[in-house]
Formats: C-alpha cells, structure tokens, sequence
C-alpha cells in the first residue's frame, strides 16, 4: 500500500473510531469504574480528532496545483475511500510538494495507522472479522450521511495507563506530522525563477535609496557638528516608494528621490521646540559646486544655451540648526538637497506663510507609538480610544514599513529592528477620532526618531541582523493585523516573554498558528516568510548586501502587500 492510500486508510478509520468511542463514552457513564477513564476518552478524542485536521491541511495545498477541482478534492479528503488516492498524478503532486519529507511523512502516516489498528483492537462491537485491519473495518462500516450507524453495544478494553500511551503516541506522531509541514510550508528553499524584471528594478532602485539614506545621516551629523545644543533630534518618516515600482512610461521624467524629515533640538528643555519639517531632495543629475568627479572618471560637459534666468547652484549648510531656527522663525522658506558628495545644501525661498504653517511640526508632547496607539485600539469603551484602522490602512502601512526597511536596512537609521515601540506617528484628529471620517480618513505617515549629540561624528554604523529584523517585521505585521501588541498577546495567552531572538520567536509563531484562520491567506504567507525566514539566500549567513536575499524579499514580501494595496492607498 501506498504512503498515500494509507493516508485514505487513516482519514477513513479516524472518525469511525470517534464514533465507536462517543458511542462507548455515552453508554458508560453510569459505572463506577469510568469516572476514572472519562478524562483519559476525552483526551483521546482530541487527540485523533488534531490528527485528521493536520491530515486533511497538508493535503489541501498540494492538491490544489493537479488537475483536480474544489469538488474533487472536498470529495477526496472526506471519502477516503475514493480512487483519486490511486492517481498517479495525486501522488506524484503529494511527492513533489513534501520533497525531502516524503519518506518520513510516509513512515509518520504509517506509524499513525499502527496506533489507529492497535485502538480498533481493544474496541468491541465493530466487526470481528475485521478487527486487525483498518481497510476492511472502514469497508464493513460506511457511513451513511456523514454518520456511523453502530448496532452492537460498544466495549473499550483499554486501561488508564494503556490510554495514556495511546494518547502520547498519537500526540507524538502528530507532532511530526506538524514538523513535517512546518517545514514544507515554512521552510522550503524559496528560488527566484519567477522574479521578475520589475522586481529586480525595484530591488535596484531601494538599494539606491539605502545609499542615498546613509549619505543623509552622515550630512545631518556633519551638519550638527557645531555645539549650539547637546543633542538634537531628527525624525525620518517612512516612504513606500511604490512609484519604484510602477512601470515607467517611455519618455518619462525620473522621480526625484526625496527624504521627509523634520529638525529640532532635543526637547530637553522647560518649553518643547517644535520641530520644522521639509524634504531633502537628492541632487544627481545636477550636481551641487561641491560634489568631485571621481578619480580617473570621464567627466561629461552639457552646453546649453544661454535662458533668461541663471540658477545658482545651491549653497552648502554649514550649521543645520541655525538654518532651521531661522526657516522656523519665518525669516525664509528652507529648501534642502543632498548632494553626491554627502553635503547638506540649500536654497532660501521667499517667505510663505502657508509654507510655514505645514513645516512646523508637532512637539514630542504631540506624537504617539505605534504601541501607544495598539493599547489605545485594545480600549474601544473609553473617552480616548482610538477606532481601528480600515483593512486598506493597514495594508498601506504594512508596505510602508516592509518597503522602508529594505531602504535603511544597515544605514545608522536602522541600528536596531524597528518595533511597535520605535514607530512614531503624529497626534492628529483623524488618529484620535471615534466615529465618522476617520473611517476615510488618510493614512497616517509613520516616522522613526533619531538623536544626534553634539562634538559627535557619524559614528552609529551598527546594522541590526537581517534574521531578527524579519522576525520583528512580521510582529508588527500581526500587530497592525489584530490591533494589538505582541505583548498584550503574550500576557492573554499567558506565555513570557523577553527581549531575547529565542523568546520571541517562540511566541511569534503561536500567535502565527493562532492567526491562520482569521487572516488573509496571501498576508498570512508574508508574515510566516518573516518569522520562519524563508527567503532565498547566496551566502552562508544572512546578509543585507546579498542580493538574491533582497530581491527575494522584494518578491515575497513587498510585492503581495503592494499588490493588495489600494493604488490611492499606497
């Protein structure tokens, strides 16, 4: 017998046996003795009854890629007895999909069919003649709708020490069967054959942003370099980038890259300095006086004809915050670039009173984390509650956050895997409101903080381990999903938890498991390549500048959350 005709043997003989067992529980329950069984039976039930659900779930994927349709397969999963198990191209489908585990999914199936023959033995009341062998005890017990029609009084020899082997066995080989899958699901090798060339462009192009975003934290620390404060503070809010991956016309401008920041000393003192926000534009093509052509390097000339007004080059920032201060204070509109060389420059535009109003900022005062703003969804019943994000929102913000992490991935912006804890976003009406617009209201632009101390040089280059950094992505993930922090889930669930890689693992793939029938499969398959990182690797140890790793992550991660996003919402 094959290892998939034994899988029809086990799924046929499982019910028949609950049955048996219900029928032998109902019947029993005035003797004396079965009081101390009546713990052990019910153990047992369960215990077959998870062992027909983990059947059933591997079967599910790998059929679906035959040539066999929904029906087909509902029919086949729950009338064991079907001849589909004896198609080559089932089994061959089986194979394929289990790979390397097939051997021992063929000898954990079989052990499962031991356990289930020796359970049939001690059951008195089913046929006799077929008492030894679970094909011929399923042929002499069809069900008739869906149920067991049992005439003879049931008899269940078993004593309490042999029930609790049953129950250890079929536990154990249950276990397995779930390794086996976890596995297969989870850990399979994930190739890149269907990588596409938009997803190698947007590769390429996130990592052109890691670049540029390293250079920008670097030119912000030379430009606080100067000693007016002890620290200052810089805020980075987070961009999709979708347009990367839009496909460019023919002809076409290239989008400007752009960072949104906002500037501010520290807010250490007695009164909060708000912050003053505005973009830093990446000089290319037009490069600042400042920027040196590389050694050896031909240098293009581009002549032009003369226009009627000449642009200055922008000029180089010197002191950051005294530019800010003044750009605060309304003398100037300040309008900042980076240049190739790693230099902060600058133009001053004429005063803007409408410019001004949208470039100040919120105090620290005025922002939230993401884990304030979960606690505050978790309370639905008080006066500052926070109604939950629309499912559109929260796929925004989920390729939000996975795409930002491809970009600052080891940069200084990123010395540690971002958190619910280091996501920030500002205290807005839309935020805070109850009812109404914010339903529709925009997405909220997260940002993450980042403190330069004065007579300090760029010298943050630690990166966080790509490993842990997923792990914590796809937290999040579920944290955004359920609208409620990872700790909350741990405390519910009454699991510990520490800042530990071990720790957090463990308890994010409870939560997964507990997620799997309650989120959308294609976001459930993202935040499981998190945790379990399943992504395509060509080193021996996850790195960042691995490109297959990235390009993987670009496939399996951003490219379903961006294709599942709203374009409006992106």
């Amino acid at each position: 017998m094959s290892g998939l005709e034994v899988v029809g043997v086990v799924l046929g003989a499982i019910p028949l046996l609950i049955s048996a067992i219900e029928k032998y529980k109902t019947t029993s329950q005035r003797l004396k003795f079965f009081k101390y069984k009546e713990p052990f039976i019910a153990q047992l039930i369960q215990s077959l009854e998870e062992q027909k659900f983990f059947l059933e779930s591997d079967l599910y994927v790998p059929l679906n890629a035959t040539h066999l349709g929904e029906e087909q397969i509902n029919d086949l999963i729950h009338q064991p007895n079907s001849d589909l198990f004896q198609d080559p191209k089932v089994a061959h489908a089986i194979r394929e999909y289990l790979g390397d585990g097939y051997v021992p999914y063929e000898r954990a199936v079989g052990r499962c069919q031991r356990i289930l023959a020796e359970i049939a033995s001690n059951i008195g009341g089913l046929a006799s003649e077929s008492q030894g062998k679970l094909s011929s005890l399923i042929q002499a017990h069809p069900p008739k709708d869906g149920k067991y029609e049992l005439t003879k009084k049931i008899k269940f020899s078993l004593q309490r020490d042999d029930l609790e082997k049953r129950i250890r066995d079929l536990n154990d080989a249950t276990a397995t069967l779930r390794r086996i899958r976890e596995t297969c699901v989870s850990k399979t090798e994930v190739t890149l054959q269907s990588t596409s060339r938009m997803i190698a462009k947007f590769t390429s192009a996130l990592n052109a942003v890691r670049n540029y975003a390293d250079r920008l934290y670097s030119a912000i620390s030379a430009g606080y370099n100067v000693g007016c404060h002890p620290e200052h503070e810089t805020r980075l809010f987070l961009q999709s980038r979708s347009a990367l991956m839009e496909k460019r016309h023919t002809g076409a401008k290239k989008t400007t890259v752009a960072f949104t920041v906002a500037f501010s000393p520290s807010n250490i003192a007695p009164s909060p300095i708000p912050c003053y926000k505005t973009d830093v534009k990446v000089l290319e093509e037009m490069e600042s006086c400042y920027a040196t052509a590389k050694a050896g390097e031909h240098v293009k000339v581009a002549i032009s004809l003369p226009t009627k007004t000449n642009i200055s080059p922008p000029k180089d920032l010197e002191d950051l915050c005294d530019s800010v201060q003044q750009a605060r204070d309304g003398e100037h509109f300040l309008d900042l670039y980076l240049s190739q060389g790693g230099c902060l420059c600058y133009y001053h535009k004429p005063f803007n009173v409408g410019a001004l109003v949208d470039a100040i900022a919120d105090s620290t005062e005025d922002i939230m984390s993401l884990e304030q703003i979960l606690g505050k969804m978790e309370q639905p019943n008080e006066s500052s509650a926070i109604i939950r994000w629309t499912l559109n929102q929260r796929m925004a913000l989920s390729f939000n956050i996975a795409s930002s992490i491809m970009q600052l991935n080891s940069t200084p912006w990123l010395c540690f895997p971002l958190t619910c804890k280091s996501l920030y976003f500002t205290r807005r009406v839309e935020l805070l409101s109850q009812r109404g617009t914010a339903q529709y209201a925009d997405i909220p632009q997260p940002f993450i903080r980042q403190i330069f101390f004065s007579g300090v040089k760029d010298s943050a280059r630690c990166a966080c381990n790509p490993r842990g950094s997923m792990l914590e992505l796809g937290i999040i993930l579920l944290e955004l999903w359920h609208a409620k922090t990872f700790e909350t889930y741990a405390v519910e669930s009454g699991l510990r938890i520490d800042h530990s890689f071990g720790s957090r693992y463990d308890v994010a793939v409870q939560w997964l498991d507990f997620s799997t029938y309650y989120v959308l499969p294609f976001y459930l398959d993202v935040v499981t390549r998190c945790i379990e990182f399943t992504f395509a690797t060509s080193r021996a140890a996850p790195d960042w500048h691995d490109i297959a790793f990235r390009k993987s992550v670009c496939e399996y991660v951003l490219k379903p959350l961006w294709e599942n996003c709203p374009a409006k919402f992106r």
